[in-house]
Protein backbone atom coordinates (compact mmCIF):
# COMPACT_ATOMS: atom_id res chain seq x y z
CA UNK A 1 0.00 0.00 0.00
CA UNK A 2 2.50 2.14 1.01
CA UNK A 3 4.41 1.81 -2.76
CA UNK A 4 1.17 2.22 -4.22
CA UNK A 5 0.81 6.19 -2.45
CA UNK A 6 4.33 6.79 -3.19
CA UNK A 7 4.27 6.13 -6.67
CA UNK A 8 0.99 8.41 -7.05
CA UNK A 9 2.97 11.14 -5.13
CA UNK A 10 5.42 10.69 -8.09
CA UNK A 11 3.09 10.93 -10.57
CA UNK A 12 1.24 13.78 -9.46
CA UNK A 13 5.01 16.04 -8.65
CA UNK A 14 5.72 14.78 -12.64
CA UNK A 15 2.50 16.67 -13.19
CA UNK A 16 3.03 19.85 -11.31
CA UNK A 17 6.28 19.86 -13.06
CA UNK A 18 5.21 19.53 -16.21
CA UNK A 19 2.60 22.43 -15.62
CA UNK A 20 5.38 24.39 -14.53
CA UNK A 21 7.11 23.52 -17.77
CA UNK A 22 4.36 24.68 -20.14
CA UNK A 23 3.75 27.66 -18.03
CA UNK A 24 7.66 28.76 -18.83
CA UNK A 25 7.87 27.70 -22.32
CA UNK A 26 8.26 30.16 -25.05
CA UNK A 27 9.51 33.07 -22.26
CA UNK A 28 12.86 34.07 -23.41
CA UNK A 29 13.78 36.24 -20.45
CA UNK A 30 13.28 34.96 -17.08
CA UNK A 31 13.53 38.25 -15.24
CA UNK A 32 12.37 38.44 -11.24
CA UNK A 33 9.72 40.75 -11.73
CA UNK A 34 9.82 43.98 -8.93
CA UNK A 35 7.54 46.18 -11.41
CA UNK A 36 5.45 45.81 -14.64
CA UNK A 37 5.69 48.27 -17.33
CA UNK A 38 3.27 48.42 -20.15
CA UNK A 39 4.89 49.27 -23.36
CA UNK A 40 3.06 49.97 -26.19
CA UNK A 41 5.79 50.40 -29.86
CA UNK A 42 4.46 51.99 -32.27
CA UNK A 43 4.20 48.58 -33.97
CA UNK A 44 5.92 45.20 -33.84
CA UNK A 45 9.49 44.89 -32.45
CA UNK A 46 11.64 42.95 -30.14
CA UNK A 47 12.96 44.05 -26.73
CA UNK A 48 16.65 42.99 -24.99
CA UNK A 49 15.71 44.05 -21.11
CA UNK A 50 19.59 44.47 -19.75
CA UNK A 51 21.82 42.95 -22.71
CA UNK A 52 19.19 39.67 -22.26
CA UNK A 53 16.37 39.03 -25.10
CA UNK A 54 12.54 39.50 -23.79
CA UNK A 55 10.75 38.57 -27.19
CA UNK A 56 8.58 40.06 -29.72
CA UNK A 57 6.49 43.33 -28.17
CA UNK A 58 3.01 43.43 -30.38
CA UNK A 59 2.63 47.37 -31.88
CA UNK A 60 -1.23 47.00 -31.91
CA UNK A 61 -1.74 46.04 -28.10
CA UNK A 62 -0.43 47.51 -25.04
CA UNK A 63 2.73 44.88 -23.42
CA UNK A 64 3.42 44.38 -20.02
CA UNK A 65 6.67 44.27 -19.69
CA UNK A 66 8.36 43.26 -16.31
CA UNK A 67 11.60 45.17 -14.66
CA UNK A 68 13.85 43.78 -11.51
CA UNK A 69 14.64 46.74 -9.07
CA UNK A 70 17.28 49.78 -10.06
CA UNK A 71 18.35 50.70 -13.44
CA UNK A 72 16.80 48.92 -16.31
CA UNK A 73 18.06 49.40 -19.92
CA UNK A 74 15.34 48.95 -22.07
CA UNK A 75 16.41 48.14 -26.09
CA UNK A 76 14.26 48.02 -29.42
CA UNK A 77 14.87 46.36 -32.37
CA UNK A 78 13.41 45.80 -35.85
CA UNK A 79 13.83 42.01 -35.40
CA UNK A 80 16.28 39.97 -33.80
CA UNK A 81 19.43 40.42 -35.45
CA UNK A 82 18.94 43.68 -36.49
CA UNK A 83 20.47 47.04 -34.90
CA UNK A 84 19.53 48.61 -31.87
CA UNK A 85 16.64 51.30 -33.35
CA UNK A 86 15.85 52.99 -29.72
CA UNK A 87 16.98 52.75 -25.96
CA UNK A 88 14.94 53.83 -23.38
CA UNK A 89 16.68 53.61 -18.96
CA UNK A 90 13.97 53.17 -16.35
CA UNK A 91 14.94 53.04 -12.71
CA UNK A 92 12.56 50.92 -10.67
CA UNK A 93 12.61 51.71 -6.86
CA UNK A 94 9.47 50.18 -5.94
CA UNK A 95 6.47 48.35 -7.23
CA UNK A 96 4.84 50.44 -9.90
CA UNK A 97 3.24 50.41 -13.22
CA UNK A 98 3.97 53.25 -16.25
CA UNK A 99 3.20 53.47 -19.79
CA UNK A 100 5.96 54.07 -21.88
CA UNK A 101 4.71 54.37 -25.53
CA UNK A 102 7.92 53.31 -28.13
CA UNK A 103 8.40 55.05 -31.49
CA UNK A 104 11.02 53.65 -33.84
CA UNK A 105 11.52 54.67 -37.48
CA UNK A 106 9.53 52.97 -39.60
CA UNK A 107 10.34 49.79 -41.44
CA UNK A 108 8.44 46.39 -42.50
CA UNK A 109 10.77 43.71 -40.97
CA UNK A 110 8.51 41.05 -42.36
CA UNK A 111 9.87 42.33 -45.96
CA UNK A 112 13.38 43.50 -45.57
CA UNK A 113 15.81 42.89 -42.90
CA UNK A 114 18.87 45.99 -42.10
CA UNK A 115 21.27 43.49 -42.41
CA UNK A 116 20.12 40.72 -44.78
CA UNK A 117 18.92 43.40 -47.41
CA UNK A 118 17.37 42.96 -50.87
CA UNK A 119 20.22 45.48 -51.71
CA UNK A 120 23.27 45.31 -49.98
CA UNK A 121 23.08 46.50 -46.51
CA UNK A 122 21.21 49.25 -44.95
CA UNK A 123 23.00 52.21 -42.69
CA UNK A 124 20.42 54.52 -40.88
CA UNK A 125 21.74 58.29 -41.33
CA UNK A 126 20.91 60.81 -38.80
CA UNK A 127 19.14 63.60 -40.62
CA UNK A 128 21.03 66.93 -39.65
CA UNK A 129 21.85 70.08 -41.05
CA UNK A 130 25.52 70.74 -42.66
CA UNK A 131 27.40 73.23 -45.11
CA UNK A 132 26.50 71.99 -48.49
CA UNK A 133 28.99 72.52 -51.53
CA UNK A 134 32.76 74.17 -51.48
CA UNK A 135 34.34 77.55 -51.33
CA UNK A 136 36.30 78.58 -53.92
CA UNK A 137 37.91 81.20 -52.15
CA UNK A 138 39.25 78.85 -49.77
CA UNK A 139 39.65 75.77 -52.13
CA UNK A 140 40.91 76.90 -55.36
CA UNK A 141 40.00 73.20 -56.52
CA UNK A 142 36.28 74.36 -56.17
CA UNK A 143 34.47 74.30 -59.72
CA UNK A 144 31.84 77.48 -60.33
CA UNK A 145 28.60 74.92 -59.99
CA UNK A 146 29.66 73.92 -56.53
CA UNK A 147 28.81 76.94 -54.65
CA UNK A 148 27.93 79.12 -53.02
CA UNK A 149 28.14 77.01 -49.66
CA UNK A 150 24.72 76.86 -48.34
CA UNK A 151 22.60 75.51 -45.29
CA UNK A 152 20.72 71.84 -45.90
CA UNK A 153 18.61 70.31 -42.88
CA UNK A 154 18.18 66.65 -43.75
CA UNK A 155 15.69 64.00 -42.44
CA UNK A 156 16.28 60.92 -41.64
CA UNK A 157 17.36 58.52 -44.36
CA UNK A 158 18.72 54.77 -45.08
CA UNK A 159 21.44 54.43 -47.45
CA UNK A 160 22.70 51.38 -49.32
CA UNK A 161 26.81 50.70 -47.67
CA UNK A 162 27.85 50.19 -51.00
CA UNK A 163 27.39 50.39 -54.94
CA UNK A 164 24.41 47.97 -55.93
CA UNK A 165 26.22 44.99 -57.54
CA UNK A 166 26.24 43.04 -60.58
CA UNK A 167 24.97 40.17 -59.30
CA UNK A 168 22.18 42.56 -56.99
CA UNK A 169 21.22 43.60 -60.63
CA UNK A 170 20.88 40.24 -62.22
CA UNK A 171 18.76 38.62 -59.41
CA UNK A 172 16.23 41.85 -60.50
CA UNK A 173 16.60 41.86 -64.06
CA UNK A 174 17.97 38.50 -65.25
CA UNK A 175 20.54 40.43 -66.86
CA UNK A 176 24.29 42.11 -66.61
CA UNK A 177 24.90 45.12 -69.10
CA UNK A 178 27.74 45.86 -67.51
CA UNK A 179 31.26 45.60 -69.56
CA UNK A 180 33.30 44.27 -66.83
CA UNK A 181 31.45 41.40 -66.90
CA UNK A 182 32.49 37.97 -64.71
CA UNK A 183 32.85 40.19 -61.17
CA UNK A 184 29.76 39.69 -59.47
CA UNK A 185 30.93 41.81 -56.36
CA UNK A 186 31.39 44.61 -58.79
CA UNK A 187 29.31 47.79 -59.19
CA UNK A 188 26.88 47.04 -62.11
CA UNK A 189 27.98 49.70 -64.57
CA UNK A 190 27.00 50.77 -68.05
CA UNK A 191 23.65 51.62 -66.89
CA UNK A 192 21.40 55.12 -67.86
CA UNK A 193 19.47 56.71 -65.10
CA UNK A 194 16.06 55.63 -67.20
CA UNK A 195 17.58 51.49 -66.62
CA UNK A 196 17.58 52.25 -63.25
CA UNK A 197 13.81 53.65 -63.17
CA UNK A 198 12.73 50.57 -64.54
CA UNK A 199 15.36 48.36 -61.66
CA UNK A 200 13.43 50.23 -59.25
CA UNK A 201 10.24 49.64 -60.17
CA UNK A 202 10.99 45.94 -60.98
CA UNK A 203 12.25 45.81 -57.71
CA UNK A 204 9.55 47.15 -55.57
CA UNK A 205 7.74 44.56 -57.21
CA UNK A 206 9.62 41.60 -55.81
CA UNK A 207 10.58 43.42 -52.52
CA UNK A 208 7.42 45.57 -51.61
CA UNK A 209 9.58 48.31 -50.68
CA UNK A 210 10.18 51.75 -52.70
CA UNK A 211 13.96 52.09 -52.81
CA UNK A 212 14.95 55.11 -54.64
CA UNK A 213 17.95 56.83 -55.96
CA UNK A 214 19.46 59.24 -52.84
CA UNK A 215 19.37 62.87 -53.57
CA UNK A 216 22.63 64.71 -54.39
CA UNK A 217 22.33 66.52 -51.05
CA UNK A 218 21.37 63.09 -49.12
CA UNK A 219 24.23 62.03 -51.24
CA UNK A 220 27.09 64.60 -50.29
CA UNK A 221 25.53 64.42 -46.41
CA UNK A 222 26.51 60.30 -46.40
CA UNK A 223 29.77 60.93 -48.25
CA UNK A 224 31.08 63.55 -45.67
CA UNK A 225 30.31 61.25 -42.80
CA UNK A 226 27.04 62.76 -41.94
CA UNK A 227 26.65 63.93 -38.17
CA UNK A 228 30.26 61.75 -37.68
CA UNK A 229 31.96 63.83 -40.54
CA UNK A 230 35.92 64.32 -39.67
CA UNK A 231 35.57 67.13 -42.56
CA UNK A 232 37.77 64.90 -45.02
CA UNK A 233 38.37 65.89 -48.23
CA UNK A 234 36.87 62.49 -49.88
CA UNK A 235 34.68 60.55 -48.30
CA UNK A 236 36.59 58.95 -44.86
CA UNK A 237 40.02 60.28 -46.06
CA UNK A 238 42.33 63.32 -46.98
CA UNK A 239 44.24 60.18 -48.68
CA UNK A 240 42.13 58.97 -51.48
CA UNK A 241 44.34 55.86 -52.05
CA UNK A 242 43.10 54.41 -48.89
CA UNK A 243 39.36 55.37 -49.62
CA UNK A 244 39.06 55.14 -53.77
CA UNK A 245 40.01 53.14 -56.96
CA UNK A 246 40.48 56.24 -59.20
CA UNK A 247 42.98 56.79 -62.35
CA UNK A 248 45.96 56.32 -60.65
CA UNK A 249 45.19 52.84 -59.23
CA UNK A 250 43.18 51.81 -61.89
CA UNK A 251 43.02 53.25 -65.40
CA UNK A 252 46.46 54.60 -66.16
CA UNK A 253 47.81 51.34 -65.29
CA UNK A 254 46.39 50.43 -68.89
CA UNK A 255 44.01 47.93 -69.88
CA UNK A 256 46.41 44.59 -69.76
CA UNK A 257 46.77 44.98 -66.03
CA UNK A 258 44.46 43.37 -63.86
CA UNK A 259 43.75 46.55 -61.76
CA UNK A 260 42.17 48.20 -65.37
CA UNK A 261 38.62 48.85 -64.23
CA UNK A 262 36.31 48.55 -61.94
CA UNK A 263 36.61 46.55 -58.64
CA UNK A 264 34.64 44.62 -56.25
CA UNK A 265 32.94 47.00 -53.69
CA UNK A 266 34.16 47.20 -49.91
CA UNK A 267 37.69 46.73 -50.31
CA UNK A 268 38.99 50.16 -49.68
CA UNK A 269 38.57 51.72 -46.04
CA UNK A 270 34.74 52.80 -45.07
CA UNK A 271 34.15 56.83 -44.16
CA UNK A 272 32.77 57.50 -40.80
CA UNK A 273 29.29 56.19 -41.26
CA UNK A 274 30.30 52.82 -42.58
CA UNK A 275 29.81 53.56 -46.26
CA UNK A 276 31.94 52.07 -48.63
CA UNK A 277 33.54 53.45 -52.70
CA UNK A 278 31.46 56.82 -51.81
CA UNK A 279 34.50 58.19 -53.51
CA UNK A 280 35.88 56.14 -56.80
CA UNK A 281 34.73 53.23 -58.46
CA UNK A 282 31.94 54.02 -60.72
CA UNK A 283 30.48 57.49 -60.59
CA UNK A 284 26.90 57.68 -59.02
CA UNK A 285 23.33 58.55 -60.20
CA UNK A 286 21.31 60.94 -58.00
CA UNK A 287 17.73 61.65 -58.24
CA UNK A 288 18.39 65.64 -58.67
CA UNK A 289 17.93 67.37 -62.11
CA UNK A 290 20.71 68.90 -62.47
CA UNK A 291 21.34 72.80 -62.73
CA UNK A 292 24.93 74.23 -62.56
CA UNK A 293 23.36 77.72 -60.28
CA UNK A 294 21.18 75.50 -57.98
CA UNK A 295 23.29 75.88 -54.96
CA UNK A 296 22.27 79.89 -54.84
CA UNK A 297 17.97 78.87 -55.05
CA UNK A 298 18.16 75.58 -53.77
CA UNK A 299 15.72 75.59 -50.78
CA UNK A 300 16.54 74.70 -47.26
CA UNK A 301 15.31 71.71 -46.22
CA UNK A 302 15.83 68.33 -48.36
CA UNK A 303 16.05 70.08 -51.60
CA UNK A 304 15.64 67.53 -54.71
CA UNK A 305 16.96 69.07 -57.90
CA UNK A 306 15.61 71.36 -60.54
CA UNK A 307 12.29 69.76 -61.54
CA UNK A 308 12.10 68.64 -65.34
CA UNK A 309 15.60 69.81 -65.98
CA UNK A 310 17.30 67.97 -69.22
CA UNK A 311 20.33 66.38 -67.12
CA UNK A 312 20.97 64.68 -64.33
CA UNK A 313 23.41 64.80 -61.57
CA UNK A 314 26.49 62.30 -60.77
CA UNK A 315 28.29 62.09 -57.94
CA UNK A 316 32.49 60.64 -56.70
CA UNK A 317 34.39 59.93 -59.57
CA UNK A 318 35.17 56.40 -60.97
CA UNK A 319 37.93 54.44 -61.64
CA UNK A 320 38.90 56.44 -64.66
CA UNK A 321 38.62 59.55 -63.53
CA UNK A 322 41.25 61.96 -62.08
CA UNK A 323 41.61 62.78 -57.80
CA UNK A 324 39.44 65.92 -58.24
CA UNK A 325 36.34 64.05 -59.17
CA UNK A 326 36.07 61.84 -56.29
CA UNK A 327 36.09 65.14 -53.90
CA UNK A 328 32.67 65.19 -51.81
CA UNK A 329 31.43 68.06 -52.69
CA UNK A 330 32.40 67.80 -56.70
CA UNK A 331 29.28 68.01 -58.99
CA UNK A 332 28.96 66.09 -62.58
CA UNK A 333 26.15 65.89 -64.96
CA UNK A 334 24.94 63.77 -67.93
CA UNK A 335 21.68 62.81 -70.06
CA UNK A 336 19.47 60.78 -68.12
CA UNK A 337 20.03 57.83 -71.43
CA UNK A 338 23.52 58.32 -71.15
CA UNK A 339 25.48 54.96 -70.07
CA UNK A 340 28.83 53.81 -70.17
CA UNK A 341 31.37 51.49 -68.04
CA UNK A 342 32.01 54.23 -65.53
CA UNK A 343 28.48 55.03 -64.22
CA UNK A 344 26.50 52.72 -61.66
CA UNK A 345 24.20 53.78 -58.02
CA UNK A 346 23.50 53.29 -54.89
CA UNK A 347 19.97 53.43 -53.27
CA UNK A 348 18.08 54.71 -50.49
CA UNK A 349 15.34 54.39 -48.35
CA UNK A 350 13.08 56.93 -46.49
CA UNK A 351 11.58 55.80 -43.57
Amino acid sequence: MKKYYFLVLILYSAFLSAQNSKKNAGQKSKIKSHAVWLVQPSYDCFLEINQRDYGNLKGAFINEVPLSKGKNVLKFKHTDSTDVIHTETVEVSGKNQSLLKVYIPEFDPRKSDLHSHAIGGMVFIQGGTYNMGCNKEKNPACKDNEGPVHTVTLTNYYICKHEVTQEEWMDVMDSNPSYFKDCPKCPVENVSFHDIEIYLKKLKELSGIAYRLPTEAEWEYAARGGNKSQGYKFSGSNSLYEVAWYDDNSYNKGIKDPDYGTHPVALKKPNELGLYDMSGNVWEWCSDGYAADYYSKSPNNDPKGVPGAELRTLKGGSWHYGADGSRNTFRYSYYPDYKYKFSGFRLVFHP
